[in-house]
């Protein structure tokens, strides 16, 4: 497995509840695989293909979210400064919905964003 250090953004886990923080146990483990369904309906995306030693962000998010909406306008605004870090943002809603969030901020000009769906609910599940 690879030694992933990651930065992961949880404004959708933790912004969006009123539960302290709690640690996982999974800490300084590598990043299991598991599989996205991108944001084009048809490709699927391993984690286990996401390049090491270059630097990542797992933003796992809820589009109704309100601190999930701002994470992201800071990241569309800040996309130049941001340039040199793979961001994998995904969510376990249904498509649609990642389709509106998707669209909505026009991810797709961001080619170092990466935008699918959790449809096996893993990362949630995985990371409690």
């Amino acid at each position: 497995m690879k030694n992933i250090t990651f930065l992961l953004i949880v404004a959708g886990l933790s912004g969006c509840t009123s539960r302290p923080k709690e640690k996982t146990g999974l800490e300084g483990k590598p990043l299991p695989s598991f599989t996205l369904l991108l944001a084009d309906s048809v490709t699927r995306f391993n984690t286990k293909s996401i390049p090491e030693g270059k630097p990542i962000v797992l933003f796992y998010f809820n589009p109704s979210c309100p601190y999930c909406r701002a994470e992201m306008e800071d990241i569309v605004d800040n996309a130049k400064k941001l340039g040199g870090i793979q961001f994998y943002i995904f969510t376990p809603v249904p498509f649609p919905e990642l389709k509106n969030f998707y669209d909505h901020y026009q991810l797709k000009k961001y080619p170092n964003l990466t935008v699918g769906q959790d449809y096996t609910f893993y990362f949630g599940s995985y990371f409690k």
